[in-house]
């Protein structure tokens, strides 16, 4: 770790909000003020070091986490006022936003406050909870167990999605507990209180009309307020595209790019965000909001929402965006300019097959198979989606949860059917077809409830941040199976993941030899894998891939011996325990290495 001597620095912490968008700054009609109260109980229950460190702050150094954790809970442990918060009154603003169909009955964000360029999810009922709005809707509370949820989804669909996600940078824990009017929400009943802090995002539902909104105030000024303010963000939209600037959004036409090869993406590896909606996608086409995310065992179209189209029917939505989007560019567009909305569906509907197909092909064994595996899996993909299953907190309606056909069918004995295949490939095809159909348990939403529901009772019983670090890293690393980054030619046998590191034990399959991929951080000019200082020589310079992650490959020369240290450049790493192994019942010796422990 860096050693700073007796006096740690001083962070300028302000540096946080360069780059991000300071909406309430340059679209003040966006928002309405409301006042909050300090949480005074509020720790903070989870930093988000990986997205800290991107930002080039030395996360690991203990002086500088606490004066980041500082940092967090002086400007968002905030609730609005009710039973057991009091003291001084301090102003957030709630960001207005409509919807695609016009029936919601909220103005906007219900239960998030916005605060420079940052929000904080779960801080009370806001002046845009709708009149008459449904209990379970209209609290403003988010239970504590649910933000980490959010989080590990998040940083899952943030590494691997091809267009990210918008990440939860921390989570505070309110200090008191909560229940749903709602007593349906059986999760939410008694429950530890928490609070989510992200990066604020502009989103298309910005552009869109709240038509049903009622404050219990002047219907007719506040339906006047919401055009001016849907008016203004398409003026700011429009002007962002004009500039090129394409930090916070991107045109219509390449933001339904994105969102299909999103949605492509999913539908590959079965990763379904619980509906694609124009308030859950930023307008660069980023992931956001992750509380009714599931990743599912099988392909069959699920529907997670009771009135929404589930995984595997997501253009049905898409389609009802594409015309709402194109009809507020038309109504407000002074030259006329057009986006035709049946073109903003084929960009969607043509993403979304194509990324669908490249994912299977590239997780397959396309290049060890010649695309067998392909042929098998879009059969079993076209038969699975042919059937429809309605899930309720990750579990099939009325059935006991599901176990997996696609791995069976897809296993290297079924797929080598009347194919030679060498020992090697054997393994190298087994292993990809588990990584990519096998079980990924701990992202089960159902599990997952269990899981952070009981990591929220240690948690509060013992007390312990460490606890709760420990518990997001493991679930975290256990939940990821792809590097984008990473060469094709790579096929993985194990990982491990931290913070923002990645370690990868690979088969080159082209060549036969056993690679470590290794990813890390760039944090105040060092370069760190597992917290460890790399030192900045020529060699890991070569290796930066980005301002803020550095990737590298090391050949492994003794495979009876897996290496416990990994040599780069002038640094030793030390390799932490795997927490995935694919292919576990096989023992890769030969061109493909040691015991597989």
């Amino acid at each position: 770790m860096a050693d700073y001597g007796s006096e740690p620095p001083t962070l300028d912490l302000r540096r946080l909000e360069t780059g991000g968008l300071r909406a309430p700054d340059v679209l003040p009609e966006l928002f309405v003020p409301f006042q909050v109260v300090r949480a005074e109980e509020a720790t903070i229950a989870w930093l988000n070091r990986r997205w800290f460190a991107e930002q080039g702050i030395e996360i690991w150094n203990d002086a500088v986490r606490a004066q980041v954790e500082a940092w967090v809970l002086r400007n968002f442990a905030f609730v609005v006022p009710c039973v057991g918060h009091y003291g001084p009154r301090h102003t957030l603003l709630a960001d207005r936003y409509g919807s695609t169909d016009g029936l919601s009955p909220h103005g906007g964000s219900g239960r998030v406050a916005t605060q420079g360029c940052f929000q904080v999810k779960g801080i009370g009922p806001t002046p845009l909870v709708g009149k008459g709005a449904h209990d379970g809707h209209s609290h403003g509370c988010l239970s504590l167990a649910e933000a980490l949820r959010e989080a590990i989804y998040a940083e899952i669909a943030v590494a691997e999605f091809p267009y990210g996600a918008v990440p939860i940078i921390a989570i505070i824990d309110v200090g008191s507990n909560y229940s749903s009017p709602d007593t349906r929400e059986k999760y939410d009943q008694d429950v530890r209180r928490g609070l989510l802090v992200r990066p604020f995002v502009f989103r298309p539902s910005h552009i869109e009309r709240a038509p049903l909104y009622d404050s219990g105030n002047d219907a007719r000024l506040e339906q006047l307020a919401d055009v001016r303010r849907a008016k203004r963000a398409y003026g700011w939209w429009k002007e962002q595209i004009a500039s090129g600037d394409t930090r916070f959004a991107v045109p219509p036409r390449e933001l339904f790019h994105r969102i299909g090869r999103q949605i492509g993406f999913g539908q590959a590896h079965r990763l379904f965000n619980g509906g694609y909606f124009s308030s859950n996608l930023s307008a660069r086409g980023e992931l956001l909001d992750f509380g009714n995310m599931h990743w599912l065992r099988r392909w069959h179209r699920a529907r997670v929402l009771p009135h929404a189209p589930g995984f595997g029917d997501e253009i049905r939505i898409m389609r009802k965006v594409a015309h709402s989007i194109s009809f507020f560019f038309q109504h407000w567009d002074d030259e006329q300019r057009t986006v035709a909305p049946q073109t903003l569906v084929d960009e969607v509907q043509s993403a979304a097959e194509s990324e669908r197909k490249r994912q299977m092909a590239h997780f397959l064994g396309e290049k060890l198979l010649g695309g067998r595996t392909l042929v098998c899996a879009e059969e079993t993909y076209r038969m699975e989606s042919k059937t429809c299953r309605t899930y309720e907190f990750g579990v099939p309606v009325g059935e006991g949860q599901e176990e997996s056909s696609l791995a069976s069918m897809l296993s290297h004995q079924r797929v080598a059917n009347g194919i030679y295949l060498d020992v090697s490939n054997a393994t190298l095809v087994s292993a990809q077809v588990e990584r990519f159909a096998g079980e990924r348990t701990v992202l089960d939403r159902a599990a997952l409830i269990a899981a952070t529901r009981d990591a929220v009772g240690q948690s509060c019983a013992k007390g312990s941040a460490s606890t709760m670090r420990a518990f997001m890293c493991e679930k975290i690393s256990s939940g990821r199976r792809y590097w984008p980054e990473m060469r094709p030619e790579l096929i993985p046998l194990r990982h491990v993941v931290k913070e923002g590191s990645s370690l990868v034990d690979c088969v080159d399959h082209t060549t036969g030899r056993r690679v470590v991929w290794l990813k890390g951080i760039w944090a105040g000019n060092r370069a760190y894998a597992f917290e460890s200082i790399v030192p900045a020589s020529d060699s890991v310079q070569r290796i930066c891939n980005s301002a803020s992650t550095w990737v590298a490959e090391i050949e492994v020369i003794d495979t009876k011996h897996f290496p416990e240290v990994v040599t780069i450049g002038d640094a030793n790493i030390r390799v932490p325990k795997f927490d995935n192994a694919y292919a576990k019942a096989i023992y890769f010796t030969g061109s493909v290495g040691g015991e597989n422990s």
